[in-house]
């Protein structure tokens, strides 16, 4: 990429100064540089081989300059691909582990969660352990899950999305919607869910803090 303008002025002005100190005035709101190079390069100049040096350093600006630019360029996308390709991973790992809660697969449903998981409430209560939750999952059926929605930053995510499930509580099942918010972590590449963050719709009166129970 070509260096432009303002850089070979900064590199100009750069130049001068480790030559001969400051050399720079204001005009009409502009810098204007003096810098006298011909003479010192056409082999009339007295400082001899320190000018050489000054030489080197001249153009190892130059092309630094010019090269910053593009590699930055290069980067972006990377960085931008980064979190569309562990979104779409953490949508198909959400899929599945709701798979394995219908299929009240024990084995498959510890390998999603991380050692120390727990089901909380709204507000941050604790719901359930991770051996708590485990066990009670069987009480959980027909999931479905809606609007699953990741958001990641860095080895952490947040995946929001609502479920429909049928709960069956002293044998008697009943049709609930809650909205989750699930925090995954990403360990060694791979993605685990460090906790669940539950809102149950709940009395909506203006005497209630919140529409979560």
């Amino acid at each position: 990429m070509p260096v432009t303008r303002p850089q070979t002025a900064r590199i100009a002005l750069l130049f001068a100064t480790l030559r001969d100190g400051p050399r720079s005035e204001l005009s009409s709101g502009k810098t204007v540089i003096k810098v006298r190079l011909c003479d010192r390069f056409l082999g009339v100049s007295k400082h001899g081989e320190p000018m050489k040096k000054l030489l080197a350093v001249f153009l190892v600006l130059l092309f630094s300059v010019s090269a910053v630019q593009p590699q930055e360029s290069a980067s972006q996308p990377t960085s931008q691909a980064g979190p569309d390709a562990a979104s779409a991973e953490l949508v198909t790992l959400t899929n599945s582990w709701n798979d394995a809660i219908n299929a009240n697969d024990r084995a498959k449903l510890e390998a999603f969660l991380t050692p120390e998981f727990a089901a909380y409430g709204w507000s941050g209560e604790l719901w359930s352990t991770r051996s708590q939750w485990l066990d009670n999952v069987h009480l959980y059926s027909e999931n479905t899950l809606h609007g699953i929605s990741p958001r990641v930053y860095g080895d952490f995510a947040i995946v929001t999305s609502v479920a429909a499930f049928v709960v069956t509580s002293d044998g008697h099942p009943s049709n609930k919607t809650s909205i989750l918010a699930d925090t995954w972590r990403r360990m060694n590449g791979r993605w685990q869910v460090a906790a669940r963050t539950i809102c149950r719709a709940g009395s909506t009166s203006p005497s209630s803090a919140s529409p979560c129970s």
